[in-house]
């Protein structure tokens, strides 16, 4: 058994079955996956820690001789590792978890399947580890030989690994937790080797007749069907179906709910304390990320969350029990609490299961849910009138509690305060109830609604804007900024030209631009020691921003500066390391990706001189002083 080595964060690359993921780091190794749904206990987690949280792993015995090159089979999720010398391919891996449109909007389904295609293309030794480790290594796991290759189980879990003709070394690990499996096996040039790792519900699953080629070419066809679909005919094209098929990979077909990342725990400051479980539907990011499924030709999916969103709203007894987040399937119980056991990224303590947030009131929440629908209307989607009671009752909900102090979009664990996005969201959800009852012909009280509306923006100019920062600030009564304020001008409180927004984006470049676009969220005490870095959303926001203001040139400079920052494989944390370049966070991180697309679009659109955008504002907030 080799020592453990830890990745960088950005140069993992991600697999899903839109159920849940994987992700495999640059040397050949599964070092995350959770059975059988995205916040299940993870079975492999060696990226939170290479001793005790179980790998999968296949390289060439002497892989450090080797250069790594690595890439996407086409437009698809299918991962391909290639170790080469002199430029020449010696060991590939293709890697993939089987996916396809047969029950895949199925909850009962728990079927998955992780196949591994390994190819010698001059002779070459290569060694596989199998480790797994159940409920994030706390359960003990036991390997045993079968007539076709291992199983893997602890009490009622099960894996079976096949792989006809390897001869295994089966032995306790040091880790204390069980057993590990080590194989070495010759290969010629030509050669090929085929591993299928299956859940226990699998064997008996729609493709377990499929031999593995099969499933390679059913999980290649499928991906490339849904990318062909992508409407979008911009600028770094590439870059934005790569993004796009990161955010399909992390929703979860049966509900719709998205995930915000795959991932728990990837600390936001190597060896700090600012370790976030993002494996579960926040209202506000699953709406935003399909906000971009929309704008790219994919409704599909928003009409989808927005059932699910209202069915939960239904079982919740109203839109006014709403919270932040649940899991993907509607669950409430988010209880977060700690995994000792673990030592964490790079040793960043705690590793975190659960998040406290969901208790949170965030009132943003209910303006995404509304510019969700609003969107899918425009677009050509479907908002049933069915879901028009929802509509009120989120409006009702907003009427309210709009003046009561929340946790703000940032989900701070300090005392709450008057955010400003958070009363601007208000204002977004009461504006888009008005523009969907109207565009879909029915009865309401809409002038009731457009004087709420007014009063909230009459309020937000008053309080949020202060004129001796020449910004809309974080809270009312304080001179902080924030990165989220430029959204305001970006879903239609004013226009991008407003001598308000302009001064708001010199005075966030100024204070939150640690280096050449790239902002930190915030500077502000939020209960939390330490630091963060910088906030990827955050530069997407302020390039499609600059894009609207007309300041086209600064907009695409930046976006390509971004573009250079990505993962090597095109993917993005959460947060950047201004210094060192390193990403930070959870990863890959939806929010991230949602804004390269939001900005892709904004200059593509500013180029075509598309005219105004379908949300720019009307009525009198765009006078309000």
């Amino acid at each position: 058994m080799t020592q453990a080595v830890e990745h960088p964060i950005e140069q993992y690359g991600l697999l899903s079955d839109s159920r849940t993921a994987a992700l495999v780091s640059p040397d050949g190794s599964v070092d995350w996956m959770c059975l059988p749904r995205f916040d299940s206990a993870s079975v492999f987690g060696a990226i939170l820690d290479p001793d005790r949280g179980g790998r999968y792993r296949i390289r060439p015995v002497d892989h450090a001789r080797y250069r790594v090159q690595r890439t996407y089979l086409g437009r698809t999720n299918v991962l391909v590792t290639r170790f080469a010398t002199d430029g020449n391919p010696v060991l590939t891996l293709t890697d993939f978890m089987v996916y396809s449109r047969v029950n895949a909007f199925d909850p009962t389904n728990v079927t998955h399947t992780l196949v591994r295609r390994v190819e010698a293309f001059a002779p070459v030794t290569a060694e596989i580890t199998f480790q797994p480790r159940f409920d994030y290594g706390r359960a003990h796991t036991t390997i045993r030989p079968t007539g076709s290759g291992l199983r893997a189980s602890a009490g009622s879990e099960q894996l079976e690994l096949h792989c006809p003709g390897l001869h295994w070394d089966i032995a306790a690990h040091p880790d204390g937790q069980g057993d590990a499996a080590d194989a070495t096996v010759p290969l010629g040039g030509g050669e090929e080797r085929w591993l299928v790792l299956r859940t226990a519900a699998a064997q008996s699953g729609p493709h377990r007749h499929l031999s593995p080629s099969e499933l390679l070419e059913l999980t290649t066809r499928t991906w490339g069907r849904w990318s062909n679909l992508i409407d979008y005919q911009g600028p770094w094209q590439d870059a934005v179906i790569r993004s796009a098929l990161v955010l399909k990979g992390l929703v979860y077909e049966p509900t719709g709910a998205l995930v915000a990342a795959p991932t728990t725990s990837l600390p936001e400051t190597i060896g700090g304390v600012r370790n976030w479980d993002y494996r579960y539907s926040w209202i506000r990011d699953s709406a935003y990320v399909l906000e971009c499924f929309l704008l790219i030709g994919h409704a599909r999916e928003a009409e989808t969350f927005i059932r699910w969103l209202s069915e939960l709203s239904d079982r919740m007894g109203g839109a006014h029990e709403l919270r932040p987040l649940y899991r993907i399937t509607g669950e409430e119980d988010l209880t977060e609490f700690e995994l000792g056991h673990l030592r964490g990224y790079q040793g960043s303590r705690p590793v975190r299961v659960g998040n406290a947030a969901a208790m949170q009131l965030q009132l943003d929440i209910f303006g995404a849910a509304m510019q969700l629908g609003h969107l899918t209307e425009q677009l050509g989607g479907e908002v049933p009138s069915a879901r028009w009671p929802v509509i009120h009752q989120l409006v009702e909900t907003v009427a309210q509690r709009w003046r009561e102090p929340d946790s703000g979009l940032w989900e701070i664990r300090s005392e709450p305060r008057h955010h400003t996005f958070s009363k601007f969201q208000c204002w977004l959800a009461v504006d888009r109830a008005v523009r969907i009852g109207r565009d879909l012909g029915l009865h309401g009280p809409y002038e009731q609604w457009r004087k709420l509306a007014n009063t909230i923006a009459e309020d937000i100019v008053a309080n949020g804007y202060d004129p001796e920062v020449g910004a809309f600030t974080q809270a009312y009564g304080s001179g902080a900024l924030d990165a989220s304020v430029l959204l305001l001008p970006l879903r239609g409180f004013l226009p991008p030209g407003d001598e308000r927004v302009r001064s708001t984006v010199t005075a966030v470049r100024r204070d939150l631009e640690v280096a050449d676009g790239m902002l930190v969220r915030y500077r502000t005490e939020d209960g939390l020691p330490g630091e963060e870095g910088a906030f990827l959303m955050g530069s997407f926001w302020l390039i499609e921003l600059l894009a609207r203001m007309g300041d086209l040139d600064e907009a695409q400079r930046l976006f390509e500066l971004m573009l250079r920052r990505a993962g090597p494989l095109g993917l993005y944390g959460e947060q950047i390391d201004p210094v060192t370049g390193a990403h930070l966070g959870n990863y890959p991180q939806g929010f991230t990706h949602m804004g390269l697309i939001g900005a892709a679009t904004a200059i593509s659109e500013v180029q075509q001189d598309l005219g105004p955008r379908r949300d720019e504002p009307t009525g009198p907030i765009m006078s309000a002083r």
